[in-house]
């Protein structure tokens, strides 16, 4: 997630979610943030 080069869309699925809604949601239940403000900040 911190490298800028791996998209969102490939770790979800490489963590085997199907959709991205899911892996954002399961996300933000595990740090409370966001995929997106997670691996901006």
């Amino acid at each position: 997630m911190k490298n800028p080069k791996t998209k969102l869309s490939e770790v979800a699925q490489i963590l085997g979610y199907s959709e991205m809604s899911s892996f954002r949601r399961a996300f933000k239940l595990w740090t409370k943030s966001t995929p997106k403000a997670f691996s901006t900040g």
